[in-house]
């Protein structure tokens, strides 16, 4: 059997290219396997800007369809449009190739010569391998690039991957603005960086007219729901059954807790299992909440919304659709659960506020899944119901924009 490895695209942060039809194409990143390469693409339409939702991250306007992309000379799959990025499916084994050579056009209803008189884009991409060490259980990700003080961040990273490791995760994935940065995080034991450049005057034109101090904030999260999709790309390519996202100051859960979410998640035909975490220092430290009642009764100062904010996926590669910071979509049939009384993480702010508290209860409450309750219509167990915001049935950017998929 072949060592263990990430196969992606190396020098994938280039600019956008016109490929035909007023749209332009940016190349993410790709995750290659055994039998199939997978392409993350970010695309618009030329004369529109970029738009940020969630006063922070990049939208993607539903353009996918419009694609057309090949490796090789061989059409890949249909490509399918995600929240923030276009994800593409290339069938075929390129995992022991040095380069691959990646086309896209836009569909002939779409192609025009303005501009662009072949319609179309190619790149010639070297392809980057990286060892992993451990099992192939589970990797963990954090997708925001690091930010602020790089001698702050490769401490802080160095006791949270401490943490996992003892978890029995053995790679922390993490990006960074420049080589040099991602050369410092990778002398850490059990990290992988990818170097993913700012987008400079893409993110100057989104944001025309915005104050400076949420500009700053663009920048440092609009590309982490991009960031995230890579790794759940490089996992399904290197056979990784489980991504945990999570910060580099979320430590892991204790090793028994987070081997049974990770059993239950599979025993349960489940997508993946969202994770608690104290996102504003209101619990006592290192709390795990085994119920929503026993939430609120113990954090009665919590400030964010109690039924997104507070939680961070686990989830299985090969069944999750799409992830963000804080949910995920399900391929179908697969469904998502919230896990509580068992495997929180813990937050360096726990450990700081701790002053002698033991990490966790010495006898831990029975692990409870329970579907979001956003899911469920009062009165009719197991139901799912529609988006609380109705959109028109073609508003996308509205469906999006309000934080539910349709």
């Amino acid at each position: 059997m072949a060592p263990m490895a990430i196969v992606s695209c190396g020098e994938a942060h280039r600019p956008e290219r016109p490929i035909g039809g007023d749209l332009v194409v940016r190349l993410l990143g790709c995750g290659v396997g055994d039998s199939t390469t997978e392409l993350i693409f970010s695309v618009r339409r030329a004369s529109d800007a970029y738009k940020i939702i969630w006063s922070r991250f990049i939208w993607q306007p539903p353009l996918a369809l419009a694609l057309q992309v090949s490796i090789g000379g061989r059409a890949c799959a249909v490509p399918r449009g995600l929240v923030h990025a276009v994800r593409i499916q290339c069938p075929g084994s390129n995992a022991g190739a040095s380069s691959i050579q990646i086309s896209v056009r836009s569909r002939p209803s779409n192609a025009t010569s303005s501009g662009n008189p072949d319609g179309g884009a190619s790149w010639r991409v070297p392809l980057v391998r990286r060892p992993l060490d451990g099992a192939r259980e589970a990797v963990v990700c954090s997708g925001t690039a690091i930010w602020g003080s790089l001698d702050a961040q490769l401490a802080m990273l160095a006791r949270s991957r401490a943490a996992w490791a003892a978890a029995g995760v053995a790679t922390s994935m993490v990006f960074a603005r420049d080589a040099s940065s991602c050369n410092a995080l990778e002398r850490l034991p059990g990290v992988a960086c990818d170097v993913r450049p700012a987008w400079g005057a893409t993110l100057d034109v989104a944001t025309t007219g915005w104050k400076s101090v949420d500009i700053d904030f663009v920048r440092r999260y609009f590309d982490q729901p991009l960031n995230q999709q890579l790794c759940l790309s490089y996992a399904r390519a290197a056979s990784i059954d489980f991504v945990i996202f999570a910060d580099t100051d979320d430590f892991a859960p204790p090793t028994e807790d987070l081997i049974l979410v990770q059993r239950r998640a599979r025993e349960a035909s489940l997508a993946g299992v969202k994770l608690f975490f104290d996102a504003d220092g209101a619990c006592p430290p290192f709390f795990c909440p085994k119920s929503p009642g026993d939430w609120q009764d113990r954090c009665p100062n919590a400030t964010n919304d109690m039924a997104l904010n507070h939680w961070k996926p686990l989830v299985a590669a090969n069944r999750a659709a799409d992830v963000s910071a804080h949910d995920f979509t399900p391929e179908t049939p697969f469904e998502r659960k919230q896990a509580w009384g068992r495997a929180c993480l813990r937050h360096r702010n726990s450990e700081q506020r701790a002053v002698g508290a033991a990490p966790l209860a010495a006898s831990r409450p029975r692990l409870m899944l329970t579907r979001p309750k956003w899911l469920v219509r009062k009165g009719h167990n197991g139901s799912i119901s529609p988006p609380r915001q109705s959109c028109a049935e073609n508003d996308e950017w509205c469906k999006l924009v309000r934080g539910r998929r349709s």
